[in-house]
């Protein structure tokens, strides 16, 4: 008895199918797993930015002499993205008085032990990163905030 061949452009069918669709899943596998590590790369050049500069300007205000107005010192580090907050006995200084973001109570607890410490958070929806640390030989606190809204 003689049985039908498939016909060899069924076959062909389903083999394109199969890599097409093996083509198109490795291509989104890939692209998840380069999206995820640039983001990563992008935050961590952010924290290693924000911590050079918070820990210059910790050295600068150590320097400091009493009498130095504390508000034109923090008004200098608030630019376009980041604003600086000085907290010490007599109060809060904000570079930008208009504005008083909140300081995350785990880096304050950090920050007041002597620790400099960052955290990622949302202020007014704008995503931020909050780095502090207490100037060499004072109990103040100065904390940088930094925009981060062009990374995530």
């Amino acid at each position: 008895m003689h049985r039908p061949v498939a016909a060899p452009t069924r076959l062909r069918r389903r083999l394109t199918m199969s890599f097409v669709l093996v083509a198109g899943v490795l291509s989104g596998l890939l692209a998840v797993g380069t999206f995820a590590m640039v983001r990563t790369s992008r935050l961590q050049d952010s924290l290693d930015r924000g911590e050079r500069e918070t820990r210059t300007a910790l050295l600068l205000a150590a320097d400091l002499s009493p009498r130095t107005d504390v508000s034109q010192f923090v008004a200098r580090f608030g630019s376009p993205g980041v604003h600086a907050v000085w907290i010490d006995a007599d109060g809060r200084v904000d570079s930008d008085p208009a504005s008083r973001p909140p300081m995350p109570a785990n880096v304050r607890a950090l920050v007041r032990a002597g620790d400099v410490a960052y955290a990622r958070t949302e202020i007014a929806d704008v995503p931020r990163l909050v780095i502090g640390g207490r100037p060499p030989g004072t109990f103040a606190e100065l904390y940088l905030l930094f925009s981060e809204a062009g990374l995530r």
